[in-house]
């Protein structure tokens, strides 16, 4: 998908499939500043100043710029994941504009995001597992030591009942 920058950012060329694309037709882009239309915020919804944008330094600055995992903000206000190349155009050593090719990425980017969530859960399943591991240990331990002692530790309800058993409780207590 390819579309035409002017020096000042306005679209000069947009062909109609990356207009359909956007959700635009190509009568609606032209001659208008494409980074207030497309390119205005991050992928998180936070403004994106048009000094920071890599397609505004390719006709400022005539330096080529190609980025990859970016959004352009559809006309219904849907995130499109595109990677894209901004190319300067030079009428000699004067920047006129420049030339933008982008691909919809957007499979690409729900698979990562979908990859990385799983990952996250396995991870999570992970760490409960041993915690969970853990704490059955500490408990063998405490048995054991308990046990090893020779005393009789409990702990009560908040009504007042003993919680827990220990083998000789009842000999001792003759209680069960």
């Amino acid at each position: 998908h390819v579309s035409t920058y002017d020096a000042d950012g306005n679209a000069v060329f947009v062909n109609e499939a990356a207009a359909r694309m956007l959700g635009y037709s190509a009568r609606e882009l032209l001659g208008k500043p494409q980074h207030e239309l497309i390119h205005h915020h991050y992928a998180d919804g936070t403004p994106f100043p048009k000094e920071g944008c890599p397609i505004y330094l390719a006709v400022t600055e005539g330096i080529q710029q190609r980025v990859g995992g970016d959004v352009f903000w559809k006309k219904n206000g849907e995130k499109l994941w595109i990677d894209y190349t901004a190319i300067p155009v030079k009428e000699g050593r004067q920047i006129v504009g420049a030339v933008i090719t982008f691909r919809d990425v957007s499979l690409e980017q729900r698979a990562e995001e979908q990859a990385s969530r799983l990952q996250s859960e396995r991870a999570a399943r992970a760490e409960a597992d041993a915690a969970r591991l853990a704490l059955a240990r500490s408990e063998e331990r405490y048995r054991a030591l308990v046990e090893a002692s020779g005393q009789y530790i409990w702990t009560n309800s908040p009504e007042g009942r003993m919680e827990g058993e220990q083998s000789g409780w009842s000999s001792l207590t003759g209680q069960s």
